[in-house]
């Protein structure tokens, strides 16, 4: 698949301004909010930037999924997300599932 450049720059537009990112964890941008409203921030940050990212935020809403998910699976091991040390997984797949989840909810735009 090719693409333009712009649809290129939407990856590190996406990143920097945290649109999978900021309903996961504390940063600039909610440093001062309740956990409970962060997906509530993502969320309405997403509606105003879908309608100018040329349909990019199709891979988002699946990348947030994602994120979600390895979320709801930490959670119901009584774990955060960030610490990802699920007993009933093993060691490799574990690491694996952290760097997942950290590149897919991360800040950076590399």
């Amino acid at each position: 698949l090719i693409t333009c450049g712009a649809w290129n720059k939407q990856h590190d537009i996406a990143a920097h301004e945290g649109v999978v990112g900021l309903g996961y964890h504390s940063n600039k941008y909610s440093s001062n909010m309740s956990p409970k409203y962060w997906r509530i921030y993502q969320y309405t940050k997403l509606l105003l930037w879908c309608q100018s990212s040329g349909l990019y935020s199709c891979p988002i809403a699946m990348t947030d999924g994602a994120a979600k998910l390895l979320s709801i699976i930490c959670s119901q091991n009584n774990q955060s997300p960030s610490d990802m040390n699920l007993a009933n997984i093993s060691d490799q797949n574990m690491n694996e599932l952290l760097n997942a989840y950290k590149n897919l909810t991360t800040f950076d735009e590399k």
